[in-house]
């Protein structure tokens, strides 16, 4: 019998389909300038180095999957986990990051949907009369910065005092010098590396100031690029890919916002079987409809999403009329059919999961603790939690940004566990991860023979 093949998390990114994410990192970088840091659920950090990691979350990466409930039986398949083997694949992540705080697992997802989960990690800090406090999602400093010192108050502690800026201190190489150091080290994934942060940078900078400015700087760019040497070396071809596309997607990045909305609406609707339109539309949609937007002021989002969805709608009902193909009037309703139903109909669960986090805020109590699966210790119950501070982590192994806050809970649980906090990271049934080798592995199904 064939095995099933385990494919470290390394070889799943070098795996990705790279056509996809060429189209995936032009909508990404174009929210750069449409995202600010919402009050109540930070998801971008400020730092623009930080930004493109922190898009890939947002769009692709962690939010959280339709439940996948394992079988309560020992029979799964082998390349998917039982509860048991989840159980303990759990236990070896947390005494590998040396994690010593109460983790549990749910199957039905209900307090996930009670505290309005969407994105990972959400953090929900609780007082001690059981009144939700604070909601923030994702990773960002700032985040963990708030989360602190909300709990050291809720403990009687003093606040922390903010640190020094650290994009001040940080440090990025001139363009020209990275441009000569890339030059003469063509197999140097660090100078590639160097040589992109470089031209981020700058051309960021001029974006907001000055378009005409940016346009001359990816022109002059582009030739440098486009003069060099091909790396011998096939982990560094493939950031030399990305590169070569790099003067085209931020080119697609001044037209975005050099067009007002109102103009992409016009090129779409008189050309709807276009996919540049299309894709240009959603992106200037993308800083219509910000984040800040949907955490701050939900309502006034859901007002701009309904006119898209109105206009979207418009669109289709005319496709028949403009294209007479019947393959391409399929592929192009297809299209816009995606724009209403994925894209705006994203932004309308994330509009819904932020009005749920207004209600908890405002007058959100304590949910009483569902039938969960302890993993480190006996289950623990509301009786457990009356008069503490709770902090509830809701997160996954695969996720990056989750991984990023272990530090903190890590602190967190040794700093306050002891002055009334109890720190609780809810999970979710996956059945694909294993913890082997000492390092995360997802389990592939086997290919049949041919």
């Amino acid at each position: 019998m064939r095995q099933p093949r385990v494919r470290s998390r390394a070889e799943s990114v070098e795996k990705i389909n790279f056509s996809a994410f060429l189209i995936f990192r032009i909508i990404a970088e174009s929210l750069f300038f449409g995202i600010a840091q919402p009050v109540n659920a930070t998801i971008l950090p400020t730092m623009k180095t930080t930004f493109f990691s922190a898009a890939l979350i947002l769009f692709v990466g962690c939010t959280t999957p339709k439940d996948e409930t394992t079988p309560k039986d020992e029979t799964a398949p082998k390349y998917e986990l039982s509860e048991r083997a989840e159980q303990e694949m759990l236990k070896n992540f947390a005494k590998h990051y040396n994690l010593h705080h109460r983790f549990a697992l749910q199957r039905d997802r209900e307090i996930s949907t009670y505290y309005g989960v969407l994105g990972i990690p959400q953090m929900v800090l609780i007082d001690q009369k059981g009144n939700v406090r604070m909601i923030k999602v994702g990773s960002g400093e700032q985040n963990a910065r708030d989360l602190e010192n909300l709990t050291r108050e809720l403990l009687g502690l003093t606040s922390l005092k903010e640190p020094a800026d650290e994009h001040d201190k940080t440090t990025t190489k001139s363009l020209a010098d990275s441009r000569n150091i890339l030059r003469n080290n063509p197999n140097d994934l660090n100078a590639y590396n160097d040589y992109m942060r470089s031209f981020s940078a700058q051309f960021y900078s001029l974006l907001n100031n000055d378009s005409n400015k940016a346009e001359t700087l990816v022109n002059q760019e582009k030739e440098f690029i486009d003069s060099l040497e091909k790396p011998s070396d096939e982990k560094v071809n493939f950031t030399y890919q990305r590169l070569l596309y790099t003067p085209t997607n931020y080119r697609t990045l001044i037209k975005v916002e050099t067009s007002s909305l109102d103009e992409l609406k016009i090129d779409l609707e008189s050309n709807p079987g276009s996919s540049t339109a299309r894709r240009l539309y959603q992106m200037k949609v993308s800083r219509e409809i910000p984040s800040s937007l949907i955490y701050n002021t939900p309502a006034a989002a859901e007002k701009k999403v309904q006119a898209e969805k109105k206009f979207l709608e418009s669109i289709r009902s005319k496709v028949t009329e403009q294209i007479k193909d019947p393959d391409s009037i399929e592929k192009v309703t297809a299209s816009i059919n995606s724009l209403i139903e994925r894209y705006l109909g994203g932004i309308e669960r994330r509009i819904a999961s932020a009005k749920r986090h207004e209600e908890l805020l405002t007058k959100g109590k304590i949910m009483p603790l569902p039938d969960l699966d302890w993993v480190n210790g006996s289950a623990m119950t509301d009786e457990d939690l009356k008069g503490k501070v709770v902090l509830l982590d809701f997160w996954a192994v695969w996720c990056g940004p989750c991984i990023a806050t272990i530090p903190h809970l890590r602190d967190w649980h040794e700093n306050y566990s002891d002055k009334g906090l109890e720190v609780i990271g809810v999970t979710s049934y996956y059945k694909r991860y294993d913890w082997q080798d000492g390092k995360l592995v997802r389990l592939e199904a086997p290919k049949p023979a041919k």
